[in-house]
């Protein structure tokens, strides 16, 4: 009789024990408060529609990550991310706040993130290892000034009532920071942001008939007004362009320009923008060396010594082509830091960088030929100069020796 009692008694307490189980939580959920919520001081880097992830935000062992697109290749990648100054969370750590009022994601939303990859081997990276929980490692993803919730059913045709009929941007695809599903392209045509017969097209400048282009523009990017004109605004609400603005873009097609179908509506071909520069934008000149009262931008004293010019400089010439994009002077995708006492100058044939003495040294558009040092952005030197970049410059650095 004993023996049956205590077995009843057993059912029972498991029976009590089932009842009381915990429901299982989506796995997208967090089970505990979120530990750590790194957050940078950088400017926020201007996203002109190419450097940006796309994936499901997620809490893992405390941590806010954004699972990423593993691409052609490889598992599928998670990314620490290091929000802006002025994000928190919530309570209950499943909502992402900024400026602590405004709610722009919740744990296992879908978002898009502008922003850049932590080089897993560089100084900064070694940084933020060592401020976070264990738990908490990289790959880190820098997060920029688009945050948005992409919904499954993604406007890509937009209109502005009473002024642009028709707007059309590409839809978000999952991206790898570093990786694009389009190969790099040259800059084409430069063209004026203009709106005729209700859309808002590109005149091409150089050519000689008027000639005009609808642009599909980047994913999250929108029209807007601000102060009664007609704005393009990124998918983070910053203006990157505005009627009368002179552009140029890269086009999707390797080799030049992606001539897509006619729209007769506009009269005019679709161009797929993969990256937009704004010409318009006033040019910063980056320079290193000793901090000078000119009000020019420059890195100061205590990283750069004459045995960086004299030794480290030595023999690494670069032929490279003057660029400039969204206000700063760049080879390629490294953004150029200028010697002590150059300055930006002008004549009747363009942009021109001049040295100490006035005399030109890179004109825009034309090969230079320059002794450089490759300075990445994560290194504790880059670290410096991240802070002194405009927030529409975004790239590695190269420094010309004198």
């Amino acid at each position: 009789m004993v023996s049956i009692v205590r077995l009843l008694l057993a059912l029972s307490v498991a029976l009590v024990i089932l009842g009381c189980e915990p429901s299982r939580q989506r796995p997208d959920i967090a089970s505990t408060p979120v530990a750590h919520l790194p957050v940078h001081f950088e400017p926020l880097v201007t996203d002109w529609g190419r450097h940006h992830i796309m994936g499901k935000l997620i809490v893992d062992s405390g941590c806010l990550r954004v699972l990423g697109d593993a691409g052609p290749n490889g598992p599928t990648p998670s990314y620490l991310l290091v929000w802006p100054d002025g994000y928190t969370l919530n309570s209950e750590g499943d909502a992402i706040s900024s400026e602590g009022t405004i709610v722009v994601a919740e744990v296992g939303d879908n978002v898009r993130f502008s922003g850049r990859l932590v080089r897993d081997e560089s100084y900064y990276s070694q940084q933020l290892a060592s401020s976070a929980p264990r738990e908490c490692v990289g790959p880190y993803y820098i997060v920029g000034d688009d945050v948005s919730v992409v919904q499954d059913e993604e406007s890509t045709e937009l209109s502005l009532p009473g002024r642009v009929a028709g707007f059309r941007r590409r839809a978000t695809s999952p991206m790898v920071p570093g990786w694009t599903a389009y190969p790099p392209v040259p800059w084409g045509a430069s063209g004026v942001l203009t709106v005729k017969n209700g859309c808002l097209l590109i005149d091409l400048e150089e050519n000689i008939h008027e000639e005009m282009r609808m642009i599909e523009w980047p994913p999250g990017f929108y029209p807007d007004l601000h102060d009664g004109d007609i704005v393009v605004r990124n998918g983070g609400g910053r203006v990157v362009a505005r009627t009368g603005d002179s552009l140029k873009m890269t086009m999707l097609a390797a080799g030049g320009d992606s001539e897509g179908a006619f729209v007769p509506e506009c009269n005019a071909r679709l161009w797929a923008a993969q990256k937009v520069s704004n010409d318009t934008l006033p040019i910063t000149l980056l320079r290193h060396g000793q901090v000078s009262s000119s009000g020019q931008v420059v890195v100061s004293a205590e990283h750069y010594s004459e045995r960086m010019v004299n030794e480290e400089f030595r023999n690494r010439h670069r032929q490279t082509t003057l660029e400039i994009t969204n206000g700063c002077t760049y080879a390629g995708e490294h953004i150029l830091v200028w010697p002590d006492g150059f300055s930006i100058g002008q004549d009747d044939r363009g942009i021109t960088v001049v040295d100490q003495r006035g005399e030109l040294v890179a004109r825009e558009g034309q090969d230079v030929v320059l002794k450089v040092k490759s300075i990445r952005r994560d290194d504790l030197l880059g670290r410096e100069i991240v802070q002194k970049t405009p927030p529409d410059c975004d790239g590695n650095y190269l420094f010309v020796g004198h």
